[in-house]
């Protein structure tokens, strides 16, 4: 069987996993506890989609200040604690993987300890393993 694909790239977060809505209402939490009040909406339109270095760029700026490492770090350890206890597989997507006949790989703008969390407790790493690209 020939295919017209030589590769297929899935992304991580919304697309393998649906954790879109849990890391944005983390991370608007997390920006309420630094004195940064946005939407649901303004998170979305702000940060979707970016790499976290990349949002908190945008969020120093609006500080005026930059942010502490170990308010960093407790900000990744609980959207890493949440993730591991909410998020779920995208219906369908392992038979969809399980299904394909031509080279993939998961790619995503977060960081690969995100994505370990949410591949792993999902059940996807296996099907992942050395294809993980951030």
């Amino acid at each position: 069987m020939n295919s017209r694909y030589e590769l297929l790239i899935f992304d991580c977060d919304g697309v393998v996993v649906d954790s879109e809505p849990i890391g944005n209402r983390v991370f608007r939490e997390f920006l309420a506890e630094i004195g940064i009040t946005m939407s649901e909406r303004e998170v979305y339109a702000n940060f979707l989609g970016r790499a976290l270095a990349d949002s908190l760029k945008i969020v120093e700026q609006r500080l005026g200040r930059r942010l502490a490492d170990d308010v960093v770090a407790q900000y990744r350890a609980t959207r890493d604690r949440t993730l591991r206890e909410e998020v779920q597989p995208i219906a369908g997507v392992e038979h969809v993987v399980r299904s394909l006949r031509v080279p993939y790989c998961i790619a995503s703008s977060g960081d690969y300890d995100k994505m370990r969390v949410t591949l792993g407790v999902t059940g996807l790493l296996p099907l992942f393993d050395g294809r993980v690209f951030s």
